[in-house]
C-alpha cells in the first residue's frame, strides 16, 4: 500500500510541477506578444505619420535680438530666415538628402512630440531670454512646442539635430 501512495504523490507532484511551467511559458508567450504588439504599434504610426508623403518641420529661436528660423520639408527642400535688429532680413534655400530629412521626422516620431505640451515657460524668465519653437505637420497632425528655460526631455537635442541639417551655424543674438 505505502508504495501505491508514493507512486501517487510522484505523480501528483509531476502534474503540479508540469502545470507550474506551462502557467509560466503561458506568462511568457503573453509578455512577449504583448511586447511585439507595443513594437508593432510604434513602427505602425512612424510609418503611417511618415508614409502619409508630405510633412514639414519648423525651428524657430528667438531672443530680444534676432529671430531665426528653419523650415523643413520632406522633399529635402530647406529654408533659412534670419531676422537681426537693424541688419536687412536674409533668406536662403538648399536641398538636401530626402533620407536625412525621414531620419529627423522619425526621431521626432520617437521621442513622441506629438503628446508634448505646447508651452514650457520659465516661471521668472531672464530678461532677453531664448525662446526656442518646434512645429511638426503631417497629415492632420500639427504641434507646435515651445520651450524657454525648463526645455522636456529631448527638446534640445531635437533642436540641435534640426540645426545641424543647416550646413552653417544659426546666428542668434543676444544682447
Amino acid at each position: 500500500m505505502p508504495l501505491i501512495k508514493e507512486k501517487y504523490q510522484v505523480k501528483f507532484f509531476l502534474i503540479v510541477f508540469g502545470l507550474m511551467i506551462l502557467a509560466f511559458t503561458g506568462l511568457r508567450i503573453v509578455e512577449f506578444i504583448k511586447e511585439r504588439k507595443a513594437e508593432e504599434e510604434q513602427q505602425n504610426q512612424s510609418t503611417t505619420i511618415s508614409s502619409q508623403g508630405k510633412y514639414q518641420i519648423w525651428l524657430e529661436v528667438r531672443t530680444a535680438m534676432s529671430n531665426t528660423a528653419l523650415q523643413i520639408k520632406s522633399d529635402g527642400q530647406l529654408t533659412y530666415q534670419e531676422n537681426i535688429v537693424g541688419v536687412p532680413a536674409q533668406e536662403e534655400q538648399i536641398k538636401i538628402e530626402r533620407n536625412k530629412v525621414a531620419a529627423l521626422f522619425k526621431q521626432i516620431t520617437q521621442a513622441d512630440f506629438f503628446n508634448l505640451a505646447e508651452s514650457y515657460r520659465a516661471a521668472d524668465p531672464e530678461i532677453g531670454s531664448t525662446i526656442s519653437i518646434i512645429t511638426v505637420k503631417s497629415g492632420e497632425q500639427d504641434h507646435s512646442v515651445l520651450c524657454q528655460a525648463d526645455c522636456p526631455t529631448g527638446f534640445a537635442e531635437l533642436s540641435e539635430n534640426i540645426q545641424s541639417l543647416w550646413p552653417k551655424k544659426f546666428k542668434i543674438i543676444n544682447q
